[in-house]
């Protein structure tokens, strides 16, 4: 016998179709996002961006600093070496005339020379002749000094091209170095802060970010506070993608995420909230940073150039400071290497930390305005609460006046009421008792009439008559109906 297939409903296809249709979406936005972190290179190749943007800003900023050594060597170094010249010429100008008053006697100016006399009076500064100032290499370093903003000051440029060129030089290599000290400097705090997490072991990294992204500190994100999220983490979003993303970590559709919601959208993701979750200690790290950083350099630059470790220490401060007095420089070749490395790691840990001061006072204006909204919020809704307890009490004590006053009237009427009828009835009894009175006494005189007649018959036949049969009749039937020997229409004890 053949089997028969059983087909599913046309209701189960259709939601299998939905349900594959929606994993699908999700897949393929997930990708969209996790490709949109990546930077596509050559021959397939990818990099994360902000791993990309570091290396396209350092190549810039190398490319600027030699750029700058080498134009402003081309521009300065010949007006160097005629300086130079001239300087050599006047020496020897200078030295003919002493000869001359020394009468031309070698022994007496070597005697002098040798004292050192001689050799200080006829021979200016080694700076002054023996140092090439714009030689590639220390134009290259002026270079460095200028769109780093330290300028030392141990020579700048004297020609008017020299020094238009340094303004145009200046105004495009400060703001590119600028930027590509943060880089370096976020990239570096990247790292630190990776490092102090698996040093301390922190596990609850999504909870901590989840915090740093809340800040309202309501619970949850609103999408404001889940699109920063999104951003802080290294995704870029078009608006659709944004909806879409939120349409689906939403579970319960409420437009805000929570906790639970927001860390399945980190683990589908594979987004990576280090950063995020260390924010917190990031002041302290970068504080700590400088200093040592600070210290290092102070070591290395009193290995170079003999300094004293307070020289080094003054040198140092100066420096990452971008004070830049010049009364110190490095005149070794490693000192001066040193130099470059030194200040570019440690100009960008001091800007990071210049934002994440303004990053924090800000967060504290922010947090000083949210509170005092709720603040606000708070005395209006206690101010309505009042006003309406206060109408309310107002409507409620007025119906009970009302009713006080209305009830007491009421008592009065129906007091009033009750004591009229009562007097009313008193005086209708009263009425009846002497009616009845009346009748009683008729009665007995009629009574006393008949036995006045019939002791008067003497005792013959007993005739009665129509009158007296009425009589007794009316008597016998009063008798019955009223006990009490009358009767009364109004007498409200009376039987019919």
């Amino acid at each position: 016998m053949n089997s028969i297939q059983m087909v599913p409903p046309v209701e189960q296809q259709v939601d299998k179709e939905l349900a594959l249709t929606t994993a699908n979406k999700r897949s393929s936005l997930q990708d969209e996002l996790r490709q949109s972190k990546q930077k596509k290179l050559c021959c397939g190749l990818s990099m994360h961006k902000k791993n990309y943007q570091l290396i396209l800003m350092v190549l810039l900023n190398a490319f600027l600093i030699f750029f700058g050594g080498a134009f402003f060597s081309l521009l300065e170094k010949p007006y160097e070496d005629k300086q130079h010249a001239v300087k050599l010429e006047a020496l020897a100008v200078a030295k003919e005339m002493i000869m001359e008053i020394l009468n031309h006697n070698h022994t007496l100016f070597n005697l002098l020379a040798a004292n050192g006399t001689a050799d200080m009076a006829f021979h200016p500064p080694v700076s002054d002749i023996s140092d090439q100032n714009w030689e590639f290499s220390s134009a290259s370093l002026f270079s460095f000094t200028v769109i780093t903003t330290i300028g030392y000051g141990t020579f700048a440029p004297a020609t008017p091209g020299g020094r238009l060129f340094l303004i145009i030089f200046a105004m495009i290599g400060v703001p590119a170095t600028g930027i590509t000290l943060v880089c370096i400097a976020e990239r570096a705090m990247y790292a630190v802060t990776k490092c102090f997490h698996i040093a301390s072991r922190d596990t609850n990294k999504v909870n901590k970010a989840f915090d740093t992204f809340d800040d309202d500190g309501s619970g949850v994100l609103d999408l404001d506070e889940f699109r920063g999220a999104i951003t802080a983490m290294g995704f870029e979003l078009t608006e659709v993608q944004f909806l879409s993303l939120v349409a689906q970590v939403d579970e319960d559709a409420d437009g805000e995420i929570d906790r639970e919601e927001f860390a399945n959208t980190v683990q589908s993701l594979g987004a990576d909230v280090t950063e995020a979750a260390g924010r917190g200690h990031r002041i302290k790290l970068v504080t700590g940073g400088i200093f040592g950083w600070m210290g290092l350099g102070c070591l290395v630059l009193c290995l170079c150039e003999n300094w004293t470790w307070y020289e080094g220490v003054y040198f140092s401060f100066v420096t990452l400071t971008t004070i830049g007095l010049g009364d110190l420089f490095p005149g070794t070749l490693p000192g001066r290497v040193f130099l470059v490395f030194y200040a570019v790691v440690g100009l960008g840990q001091l800007a990071v930390l210049l934002t994440l001061i303004e990053g924090a006072l800000a967060e504290i204006d922010k947090a000083r305005l949210i509170a005092l909204q709720k603040a606000r919020d708070a005395a209006n809704l206690l101010k309505q609460q009042r006003v309406s307890s206060s109408s309310k009490g107002k409507k409620k004590s007025g119906g009970g006046r009302a009713s006080v006053v209305f009830g007491s009237v009421g008592r009065m009427i129906m007091r009033q009421k009750i004591m009229s009828k009562a007097r009313g009835n008193d005086q209708k009894k009263k009425k009846n008792d002497d009616d009845d009175d009346g009748k009683n006494e008729s009665e007995r005189k009629t009574t006393d009439d008949d036995g006045r007649e019939e002791s008067g018959s003497g005792g013959g036949n007993n005739v009665t008559t129509p009158a007296s049969s009425a009589a007794s009749g009316r008597s016998n039937d009063v008798s019955v109906l009223n006990p009490l020997g009358h009767s009364d229409e109004n007498d409200p004890h009376q039987v019919v």
